[in-house]
């Protein structure tokens, strides 16, 4: 018992450290539209007295703040207001990627994202 317990440890650490991990930092992002349209853009994402926040840099430049962001387990959900739109992107966090789609401006489509190096 005393072996299972002493190998069964380490195991846990590495489980609690991906529980507890912060997606708070920047990402590299490819969106996709429903027409085959990719756009590259900057995600970073702030957490600040346990909230998080952020913002998107288009392709352009511009740098848009993120709206009604929520992490629930591994779901990340936020809003963005571009071009008197509102989109919506609901997604998963996966160890160093995200996955998802998004909605708005009469479109939708895919979002792809891995951490910035």
């Amino acid at each position: 018992m005393r072996k299972v317990i002493t190998l069964l440890i380490p195991f846990l650490s590495l489980v609690a450290v991906n529980l507890t991990a912060s997606p708070a930092g920047k990402w590299d992002v490819v969106a996709e539209t429903a027409y085959g349209e990719t756009y590259r853009l900057a995600l970073t994402l702030t957490e600040s007295d346990g909230k998080l926040g952020g913002t998107l840099t288009t392709p352009d430049g511009g740098t848009v703040q993120l709206q009604n962001v929520r992490l629930e387990g591994s779901n990340l959900t936020f809003e963005i207001s571009l071009g008197g739109s509102l989109y919506t992107v609901e997604s998963k966090i996966e160890n160093d990627e995200i996955t998802g789609t998004w909605k708005g401006g009469g479109d939708s489509g895919t979002v792809a994202a891995k951490r910035a190096q």
